[in-house]
This record gives C-alpha cells, sequence and structure tokens, in this order.
C-alpha cells in the first residue's frame, strides 16, 4: 500500500469553480487567523451604496464579527481574537496561492506588480498542490496503446512523442509539448496543423 503523502487527488474545474474554491481557501484560511472581516468585505453586496447606508451597514458587520471572533478565539491585549496559525491555515493558504498564482499569470501572461504574480511557497514546509490550466479536458484515466483520442476533445497531459493520425489518414509520430508557464500546449512536426486524432506510444519490450 503506498504512503498516503503519495497519493494525490485529480480535479478539473472550470473557470468559475476554480475562483470559487479560490475565495474558499482565503476565507477559511482568514477565519482561523480571526479575520472575520473578510466576510463582510466577500458578501456585503455593492448595491448598498446606491442606499447610502454601504458603510454603516460594513462598519455594524465587522463590530460584530470582531465580537463573534473573539467570543470563539478569546481577546488578546490588542482588543483582536487571540490566535495563531495552524496547520489548517498553513494548508489552505498554499492552496489559496497557488490557485491565484496559475490564474493570475493565465489571465494575464504579462505579468504584473501584485503578489498574485510572486512565485508560491510552502508555509510549512509541506509539497504545495500544482495547478495548470488546459485548453481541453484530460481524461481522468491514463490512455492507452491502442485507443485513439480526438484531439477536439482533450490533448496529452505531458511533454513526449505519440503516435497520431491526420486528418488524410496519415499515420505517424509526433512531438507534443505539454501546457507550462511559457506557452500553451501545442504539437510540433509537420503534420502539426493536421493531427486529428493520437495514443500513447506502446510500453518499450
Amino acid at each position: 500500500m503506498s504512503d498516503v503523502q503519495d497519493e494525490r487527488y485529480i480535479l478539473s474545474l472550470t473557470p468559475d469553480q476554480e475562483y470559487i474554491i479560490e475565495m474558499a481557501c482565503e476565507l477559511f484560511a482568514r477565519l482561523k487567523l480571526g479575520q472575520f472581516f473578510r466576510i463582510t468585505e466577500m458578501l456585503l453586496p455593492l448595491s448598498a451604496m446606491d442606499t447610502g447606508d454601504f458603510c454603516r451597514r460594513r462598519d455594524d458587520a465587522n463590530d460584530a464579527l470582531n465580537l463573534a471572533a473573539c467570543l470563539i478565539y478569546g481577546r488578546n491585549g490588542y482588543n483582536m481574537p487571540d490566535v495563531m496559525k495552524d496547520e489548517y491555515w498553513y494548508r489552505a493558504w498554499n492552496v489559496y496561492e497557488v490557485l491565484r498564482y496559475t490564474r493570475s499569470w493565465h489571465d494575464f501572461p504579462e505579468g504584473g506588480i501584485t503578489v498574485n504574480f510572486d512565485r508560491p511557497m510552502s508555509y510549512d514546509g509541506q509539497p504545495l498542490p500544482t495547478c495548470r490550466v488546459t485548453a481541453q479536458e484530460e481524461t481522468s484515466a491514463s490512455p492507452q496503446f491502442g485507443q485513439w483520442i480526438n484531439v477536439s476533445q482533450y490533448r496529452p497531459g505531458r511533454t513526449g512523442s505519440y503516435i497520431v493520425c491526420t486528418n488524410t489518414g496519415t499515420v505517424c509520430t509526433a512531438k507534443y509539448y505539454a501546457t507550462d508557464d511559457m506557452s500553451p500546449g501545442h504539437w510540433n512536426g509537420s503534420v502539426k496543423d493536421s493531427i486529428r486524432w493520437w495514443m500513447p506510444l506502446p510500453e518499450r519490450p
């Protein structure tokens, strides 16, 4: 039986679903630090500005949320929640930073000056999760030799050579370069623009 730390969960998300998980991890981490005011920042509708009572509702909510945080964690000498980072904060913040970093570079490949573009670092020494954006849905099971896969459905998840079939029925091998921080996934070679199907190479004898 493999070590639990060697196991990995593979999750496929739409951009909207990714953003929800990203916000959920951030909110959980901030709640673990007693920063309950983040609830107000996330949930108080901007439409409240139209009624002229946005500031009052924000301040009242933050006062109530700070009281709740102090009731849960206790109160320190600065009249703030008496709480420290724990293993759950580290795990949630690591996931949040990786998702934020990947989304930011995907949406703005030219980069930026905010912390969103800073390479994530592990705060607890544990391996960071991995995340990448693909153009097509990839199958959860590894493709097998003899199984043709339509390039319009999904593409290889790893850089390597594959057997391909072109729109004219020509069967040959071609190199595929997987998506990374520098470029999207793409085929290379003389038949790269006419590839319609692909499959992995067979195992060596």
